[in-house]
């Protein structure tokens, strides 16, 4: 069984989160050809995986890199230590509370996942009371081995469950890489 971690994100990060969540959309409109037709806040979106980051780096006592990507942030959002092993780790933050860790099969370059969910106050235009709940991961490995699902925008994901997520490493075993 997995035990998530609760996170409270301070006021100010919340706001750096906002605002760079709009200088992140900003770039994808204004310098690449980046055409989001899905349905959505691709502000919204990239402000909820900006939160799950922050939950991430505030557990683990890491810094958020800062950089605006070109499209994406190249497949993973932290290079690590964990015991002394360099991995790539994605953090996958979910607006309604999940079941399972999904992610996309074209887009498995990272070589951790971590499944986050983003707990927002009842006014979402304050920035207090603002907390990530992490609820663990799992390898590259594990994920190419698990169940295959066809998303409703015509692209594969693989998914595995909360309870058969690996637990968080300890905050100890983990630095910066």
């Amino acid at each position: 069984m997995v035990v998530s971690q609760i996170v409270s994100i301070p006021p100010r990060q919340v706001r750096w989160a906002r605002r760079h969540a709009e200088a992140r959309n900003e770039f994808y409109e204004d310098e690449t050809d980046w055409n989001d037709t899905r349905e959505g806040n691709p502000i919204e979106d990239n402000f909820v995986g900006i939160m799950g980051e922050l939950g991430f780096a505030i557990y683990y006592d890491l810094q958020v890199d800062a950089n605006i990507f070109e499209i994406s942030d190249g497949g993973s959002d932290f290079t690590v230590q964990v015991n002394n092993e360099v991995r790539e780790v994605d953090v996958k933050t979910r607006r309604k509370y999940p079941d399972r860790l999904w992610v996309k099969e074209h887009a498995l370059d990272a070589d951790y996942y971590v499944l986050a969910y983003i707990d927002r106050p009842d006014d979402p235009e304050t920035l207090v009371g603002w907390r990530v709940e992490l609820f663990g991961g799992a390898s590259r490995d594990k994920l190419q081995d698990a169940t295959r699902v066809e998303s409703d925008y015509g692209f594969w994901n693989r998914s595995i469950f909360i309870e058969d997520l690996d637990a968080l490493p300890d905050p100890e075993s983990i630095t910066l890489g």
